[in-house]
Formats: C-alpha cells, sequence, structure tokens
C-alpha cells in the first residue's frame, strides 16, 4: 500500500511538471499507478488486484479529474485480467513485460468505452498519447521487475552469507 500511495504522489509531480513545461503527453502518458496494479496483481493474485486496482483506480479518478469511477472501474478489471493471466499461463520474467504493455492498452480501451457509454460526446486520446503510455508503462513495469529481480537475488546472497558465519564448529 505504501507504495500505492508513494506512486500517486509521484503521479502528481509529474502531471505538475508536465503543466509548467506546457508538455501534455508527457504529463498523460506515465501512468504510475497503474504500474503498481500490475506489479502487485502478477505477485499477490486476483483479489489483490482488485483491491488495489479499485484504490489505485480511485486516487487516478481524483487525481485527473473528469467522471469519477472509470478509472477505479477500469484499473480493478486490468488488475484481475493481469492476476488470472498470470495465475493461468506460466509466463518468463522477460514476457510479463508486455503484460504492463497489455495492462496499459486494457485500460486506455476500457475508460474509452466507459467514457462512450456514460459521458459520450468525448474526444478520444490521440494515438501518440496511447502508444506513449503503452510504452511508458511497459518500461516502467520492466524496470520494477528489474529491480525486484535484483533485490531477491541480493537477498538470497546475504541470507546465505548471514547462514554460513553464524554456524558454530
Amino acid at each position: 500500500m505504501l507504495g500505492l500511495f508513494l506512486a500517486a504522489l509521484l503521479q502528481v509531480v509529474v502531471q505538475r511538471i508536465g503543466s509548467v513545461f506546457d508538455v501534455e503527453v508527457m504529463a498523460g502518458s506515465i501512468d504510475l499507478l497503474l504500474v503498481i496494479v500490475v506489479w502487485i496483481a502478477l505477485s499477490s493474485g486476483s483479489v489483490g488486484g482488485q483491491v488495489v486496482g479499485m484504490l489505485a483506480g480511485f486516487l487516478s479518478d481524483g487525481l485527473m479529474g473528469g467522471t469519477f469511477g472509470l478509472y477505479a472501474i477500469a484499473d480493478t478489471l486490468v488488475g484481475y485480467l493481469a492476476a488470472v493471466l498470470r495465475q493461468r499461463v506460466v509466463l518468463q520474467r522477460s514476457v510479463l513485460v508486455l503484460m504492463f504493455a497489455a495492462a496499459a492498452a486494457a485500460q486506455v480501451l476500457i475508460v474509452m468505452s466507459l467514457n462512450f457509454l456514460f459521458v459520450g460526446g468525448s474526444e478520444p486520446p490521440s494515438w501518440i498519447a496511447v502508444g506513449s503510455r503503452i510504452v511508458t508503462t511497459a518500461a516502467l513495469g520492466g524496470a520494477l521487475l528489474a529491480i525486484e529481480g535484483r533485490t531477491r537475488s541480493e537477498w538470497g546472497l546475504w541470507q546465505r552469507r548471514r547462514r554460513s558465519r553464524l554456524r558454530l564448529k
């Protein structure tokens, strides 16, 4: 949960930097909350993916403005689908980066569909914004998976070294 709130804080910082420098594509293409949702869904399962997706979605709705609840529904579905796919299909760590890209594409599709159904008349995002969101989400997800793998490896080495020092002769 701490990661979710840190991601929300960083999301606000990125949006503010994008608005200060008048770079709307940058501000709209980075969704740190979605990266955290998919990462937790891949490691915790469908219930964890749904709960974190719902919380992240409500945070996104509050941060981005617009119709409240669209991102909550989208992130809940994306978190659930990522977790179920991870449970049903054995994927290598390198292929998991594609899960982040697919999650970003699914989120955009779900939000656009819900926006069309319930709000109507809203303009869809540009292809550049959608493409940059997919690429940045996949890149950030890949970086997070690499950091996680490196941390697990270092933790295992530390535990083995610690056990070898504690043996009594």
